[in-house]
């Protein structure tokens, strides 16, 4: 298990590491003089050097230093609460379409979330063509779902056809993985809320875990194709019929191992709970309310103060 370090850089040093500086760095130069707090600065340092120590699991899950070879392609915190601060990606913070930057249209953008205002044409999506990046069957898409309404539905993907899609969808009290054709995984569950993950590793194997775990598979052979389309991180892929949801970490890339996946979820879930976006206990997942007042459970009920 690795140990979510506070307030360090690499080997060790009490300064920012390169890779956390240049994010910063690409924020604050967009944003002054809006600046970032000491804390978000300090966490999103912590965040990248515990990325980093994945690639003791596999050396390209996280490669800042060579984004073109990295298994992690699209990796957004949502730091602040700016659009500017929200855009950037995490493996490649550059104010381009090419490196994966988000454009926004009718969003919200919080402390730490994004969230639609309008289910029929709100979205957060990276203009840049995922056949660049990823295969058919050799890809992951991962989202932290922050509010649960299952009133219509929510996606979270790519999108051009049937036989031609990347996407996690809520829908009623199901959870629906599509990658690209025929292989679906459906899921039901009681709340939307956590953290979900599409692994595709070969034609026939699909997986998706929701808080670091799996909790269904299909064996499906695949016979569709990836999109060439943006890919959209909240938002419309599809036309949509209720309230959409918040999401407050978002990425993806290639697949990985379950070894990785499972440090992955570690990994954002410390950030997010530093972030005092949400908290665990027991390896139970909780929600901090908006008033930032109490702790939630899945069921959305109160369960204690939040100090």
């Amino acid at each position: 298990m690795i140990v979510f370090p506070i307030n360090v850089g690499l080997n060790g040093s009490s300064k920012y590491n390169r890779y956390a500086k240049s994010f910063i760095n690409a924020i604050e130069r967009d944003a002054s003089p809006t600046l970032l707090t000491t804390k978000e600065k300090t966490d999103i340092n912590t965040l990248i050097v515990a990325l980093l120590e994945i690639n003791a699991l596999d050396p390209l899950y996280f490669r800042p230093d060579n984004p073109a070879i990295s298994k992690r392609i699209w990796l957004y915190p949502y730091i602040n609460s700016t659009a500017t601060a929200h855009k950037y990606n995490l493996v490649n913070p550059l104010d381009t379409d090419a490196a994966g930057r988000l454009i926004f249209t009718d969003i919200t953008h919080s402390d730490g979330k994004i969230t639609p205002d309008n289910a029929s044409t709100s979205s957060a999506y990276a203009s840049l063509n995922a056949n660049d990046h990823i295969t058919a069957n050799d890809h992951g898409f991962l989202s932290f779902i922050d509010s649960d309404d299952f009133s219509g539905s929510t996606e979270f993907g790519i999108y051009t056809s049937s036989t031609s899609q990347l996407r996690l969808r809520c829908t009623g009290t199901t959870m629906t993985a599509f990658s690209c054709g025929t292989l679906s995984i459906a899921y039901t569950t009681n709340t939307a809320k956590g953290w979900w993950h599409l692994n595709r590793t070969a034609v026939n194997n699909g997986k998706l875990y929701k808080n670091g775990a799996q909790v269904a598979t299909s064996s499906v052979s695949n016979t569709g194709i990836l999109p060439t389309t943006r890919v959209s991180f909240l938002g419309a892929p599809q036309s949509l019929t209720g309230t959409l949801k918040a999401s407050i970490f978002g990425g993806g890339g290639l697949s990985v191992s379950a070894e990785v996946l499972a440090e992955e979820n570690r990994v954002i879930q410390n950030f997010c709970e530093a972030q005092g976006r949400l908290f665990f206990l027991n390896n139970i997942l909780y929600w901090v309310d908006e008033n930032e007042e109490y702790l939630l459970d899945e069921n959305n009920k109160y369960i204690s103060i939040w100090v």
